[in-house]
């Protein structure tokens, strides 16, 4: 099993995705990327922000075999507040 992050491990315990919009899907043979705002609400306080998330996916077969996500995570630090020390 891999390592979660701090970070990415709150904001699913904590957020809920409201919406996304996406911007652009570029797809190359087997490969695809996706740019997207995703809209999210901290559960707990009722808080929301928009982010921008940048998905990479490859796929064989007609199934996505490599799924690789990166979010601003900048933005989601501002929304799940400072790391715990």
């Amino acid at each position: 099993m891999e390592p979660v992050l701090r970070s990415e491990f709150f904001c699913r315990a904590t957020t809920r995705c409201d919406s996304s919009a996406i911007h652009e899907l570029v797809i190359d043979g087997d490969r695809a990327a996706l740019h997207r705002t995703s809209r999210l609400r901290n559960r707990g306080t009722g808080e929301t922000i928009s982010i921008d998330v940048c998905d990479f996916f490859r796929f064989r077969d007609g199934l996505v075999v490599e799924f690789s996500e990166y979010p601003d995570f900048a933005a989601l630090q501002r929304l799940d507040g400072p790391p715990a020390r």
